[in-house]
């Protein structure tokens, strides 16, 4: 695998989502089990570069293909357990393939001390320390413009799966974060359709109306099944009011009138604008990344390219 790094006592808790069980503990990385796994890596890389991309190659199209066998388990282990089981299962697949000691570390953890710790090491090639370019994409609120103009059903249709895509709440915290942002609502405005499933770590779809602009549900993002919908009467205070936050990674608009919906287009401050589609829909190969808060850098084909041209 991978070289076994693990030398911390410390373990943290699995919890069956569905149930709320306790189902297994793994063990939490530590700061001296961080600079194992890089002191490994550092170790094994010069080998590791010498094979060429032919022999390394052979290694990842191997491990390709025992994921893609392993697709139903890994599936079950996502959406019926939880991920922190997935790269333990991936690092029994790269130990399967044989890839040399020290190529692969997986370690275990959270933002601190794990992540602050890889974060901040002078090896590590995204670091706060080193001078190391980092792309940061930042996070979004996402706001949706339906004029009444537009084709409702597939406004809605696409604004319900946006809202959804990346809404599974699989463990406490987050489920926790958004029961908050649930209690918000209720006071800022009217709950219409939804609220906590009281079964296990979910969330039904859920709908508020009549939340005012500056409530934290309007201008924070959640990551859960939630939506706020208010009410728009000119142009002009569409714009204002999805302008309104600290963030602007997406927004999306639907309307007929295809001039309309580019001159609207231009005035949102969002990396990327949708014009009857919303997230996480994008062009093929185009840039992709936010205004303001949401990051300062884009991503994509094309962009990764580039930086590759200029370093080589």
């Amino acid at each position: 695998m991978t070289t076994d790094v693990g030398g911390s006592n410390k373990t943290f808790e699995v919890v069956y989502p569905y149930t709320k069980e306790v189902v297994a503990q793994i063990q939490e990385a530590n700061i001296e089990d961080v600079e194992d796994a890089v002191t490994a890596s550092s170790t094994a890389f010069p080998a590791w570069r010498d094979l060429g991309t032919d022999k390394r190659g052979a290694y990842l199209r191997k491990l390709s293909q025992l994921i893609l066998e392993s697709n139903n388990e890994l599936t079950k282990l996502e959406t019926l357990c939880t991920t922190d089981f997935t790269p333990l299962h991936v690092a029994k697949l790269i130990e399967k393939v044989g890839f040399p000691p020290g190529v692969v570390n997986i370690i275990s953890g959270f933002g601190n001390p794990t992540g602050a710790a890889l974060a901040s090491h002078m090896a590590v090639r995204s670091a706060k320390s080193n001078m190391k370019d980092v792309h940061m994409e930042l996070g979004g609120k996402s706001p949706v413009i339906i004029f009444e103009v537009a084709d409702l059903e597939t406004a809605v249709a696409q604004t319900q799966f946006g809202i959804q895509f990346n809404s599974r709440q699989i463990d406490l915290l987050r489920y926790n974060r958004i029961k908050e942002y649930l209690a918000i609502g209720e006071k800022d405005g009217m709950l219409r359709l939804g609220d906590d499933a009281s079964n296990g770590f979910f969330v039904r779809p859920t709908i508020f109306e009549g939340v005012g602009e500056d409530s934290r549900l309007m201008r924070e993002e959640l990551f859960g099944p939630v939506v706020a919908i208010n009410t728009i009467f000119t142009e002009t205070e569409a714009i204002e009011k999805a302008n309104n936050s600290a963030l602007g990674l997406y927004a999306a608009v639907f309307i007929k009138d295809l001039d309309r919906a580019v001159r609207l287009a231009k005035a949102l401050d969002a990396g990327t604008v949708g014009v009857n589609c919303t997230s996480p829909t994008n062009a093929r190969d185009t840039a992709f990344g936010g205004f303001k808060m949401s990051g300062t850098v884009r991503e994509g084909f094309c962009i990764v390219l580039t930086i590759s041209l200029r370093v080589s």
